[in-house]
């Protein structure tokens, strides 16, 4: 899931020239909101969009965390 997540930035502003996905131009990201506001109906849009954002940018970090983890399994 987070190397997925990784592909993914929730805008398309350009961040040490990566070139990633604009996560809030995307269909899941819409399907994604209608839930939301349904279970927390006084979260504003920002709100969730940051939280959203939030969840993206940590996707790498998550991930080292995970292969960090196995690898001291493995041993």
């Amino acid at each position: 899931m987070d190397s997925l997540a990784e592909q993914f930035s929730f805008t398309d502003k350009k961040i040490n020239e990566s070139s990633k996905i604009p996560f809030n131009k995307t269909k899941i990201c819409s399907a994604i909101f209608v839930p939301v506001r349904r279970l927390f109906q006084e979260a504003t849009d920002d709100e969730i969009r940051g939280i959203m954002s939030s969840w993206l940018q940590q996707a790498k970090t998550r991930q080292n965390r995970r292969n960090h983890r196995n690898e001291l399994s493995r041993n």
